[in-house]
């Protein structure tokens, strides 16, 4: 198959027709709308097709965009590894999990995956950028200390507010957890808190009629 030229590719872009061009041996075009498209590499991994965004089209290379000899280059070093029995997709979200080093870090990604799941995300960003990131939203992970945690509880419930204290607990158990299963940490700093003794206690039983808000407060934190 005759290889497309880079003016031809430009020319498609600024169409902006949708397709799915081959470019090069296992790298393609896809384009979605006028000077609008990515780069993709096909590749094969343990018998199953695969495929992987690896960079979004200009003319001209920078570090937001990769143009076609750069595409190219990439596409080869990539098909190079997977015939080496590499993942390259795997590989990639490998490096993303290595780069992470603060509690704002993991926090950005908890939230990432949260996203995909509720639709009130928002209201879990609003607790965390209120209450846990001015105090360690900085901080590297492997200096977290439990001692930390403890200290942002108490923040919160210095003023007064018991019911937000034990969400924050609960969100920051939830961010660390994640930590830990991807091994990103090797313990969870909020685990060993509860919220009846360090954070807000135990509620008393009374009959309450929550609002459509609170419940999803509740769902998103608990779950």
């Amino acid at each position: 198959m005759k290889q497309i030229s880079e003016s031809e590719i430009k020319r498609l872009v600024k169409l902006g027709d949708k397709s799915f061009i081959r470019v090069f041996d296992c790298l393609y075009l896809r384009i979605s709308s006028t000077n609008r498209a990515t780069w993709n590499f096909r590749f094969q991994s343990r018998g199953k097709r695969m495929q992987m965004k690896i960079g979004v089209y200009g003319e001209r290379n920078s570090k937001t965009l990769m143009d076609v000899s750069n595409a190219i280059k990439t596409a080869i070093d990539l098909k190079n590894k997977s015939l080496n029995g590499d993942n390259p997709k795997l590989d990639l979200r490998r490096k993303k999990f290595y780069e992470i080093e603060t509690v704002e870090d993991l926090a950005t990604l908890y939230l990432l995956n949260k996203k995909d799941k509720i639709r009130t995300v928002h209201i879990l960003e609003r607790l965390y950028f209120k209450e846990v990131h001015p105090f360690i939203g900085h901080m590297l992970l492997k200096k977290i200390h439990p001692f930390d945690i403890y200290e942002v509880i108490q923040q919160v419930l210095k003023s007064g507010r018991k019911s937000i204290a034990n969400k924050t607990l609960h969100l920051c158990k939830n961010i660390f957890k994640l930590g830990v299963k991807n091994q990103i940490i090797e313990m969870n700093p909020a685990a060993n808190y509860s919220t009846k003794e360090d954070a807000g206690g135990n509620s008393r039983p009374r009959d309450v009629v929550l609002s459509l808000e609170e419940i999803e407060i509740m769902f998103d934190v608990f779950y």
